[in-house]
């Protein structure tokens, strides 16, 4: 379980600021973030959920690729949100732990 913490790296992110994922898997340590799509048009985008501490963004198998939609978009809905970022490899070690 360590050798997958190496990895990991937390930014933080104030109110209102958009997350991008970068190919990587998030777990929300502090705050919480709005997710939000324009699937269904790009004038009228609306919210999908808004995840806390705990969730996990960017990991489609656990998700039904909520997260991983590409029309899906993250900003953080708190001030100092923060979010524990890893690669995709690293996180898949530990969610088979």
């Amino acid at each position: 379980m360590l050798e997958a913490l190496k990895d990991a790296e937390v930014e933080s992110f104030a109110k209102d600021k958009i997350i991008f994922l970068k190919q990587r898997i998030g777990v929300i340590s502090n705050g919480s973030i709005r997710i939000r799509s324009h699937e269904h048009g790009v004038l009228t985008p609306f919210t999908v959920g808004k995840y806390k501490e705990g969730m996990i963004i960017g990991h489609g198998e656990s998700d039904k690729n909520i997260t991983t939609h590409s029309q899906t978009w993250f900003t953080s809905f708190e001030p100092d949100t923060e979010v524990v970022f890893f690669p995709k490899e690293a996180f898949n070690k530990l969610w088979k732990l």
